[in-house]
């Protein structure tokens, strides 16, 4: 499917092709929480017996909730936003040590995966591979197989 058409079920359906059958244990990182949020609860009524961990994004404030020391404003085009990406540009923006403190936690955790499933046409994506070639599933130095979602290539 395109790549924006594509669902946490699209992702789980490579996982036995990665690790083999009966693995139900995921854990998803994105830079859209709310997907990864909408995604979960979806696979988990049509199929309860996956097990799907992450790692909830700092969230926006409200608007006029801005900061007193005047680094975030009321009258940002992010805050307290209804468009459909204003989470992922307050991600980027403003939400700073929390955003950090998501990446690399999110990282961290990704150590503890025996393969990556993800789009390798994205930064993010791949300080995260880069990050598990390091260290996975307590081995080091070694690269975790990778299905690329981007153009459907193992590699």
């Amino acid at each position: 499917p395109p790549f924006a058409a594509i669902t946490l079920q699209h992702v789980l359906d490579k996982v036995p092709l990665l690790v083999g059958p009966g693995k139900r244990n995921v854990f998803v990182a994105s830079d859209d929480g709310e997907w990864v949020e909408r995604q979960i609860a979806l696979v988990k009524a049509a199929d309860p017996r996956w097990n799907i961990y992450t790692l909830s994004q700092p969230k926006q404030p409200a608007k006029g909730s801005g900061k007193k020391d005047g680094t975030i404003k009321d009258n940002d085009p992010y805050l307290g936003n209804d468009e459909p990406y204003a989470g992922y540009f307050y991600m980027r923006s403003h939400a700073g040590t929390a955003s950090g403190t998501y990446l690399f936690a999110s990282m961290e955790l990704a150590t503890q995966c025996e393969a990556f499933i993800g789009h390798m046409g994205c930064g993010g994506t791949m300080l995260h591979y880069q990050y598990m070639c390091m260290q996975h599933a307590g081995r080091r130095g070694i690269c975790p197989p990778i299905y690329d979602m981007r153009n459907g290539l193992y590699l």
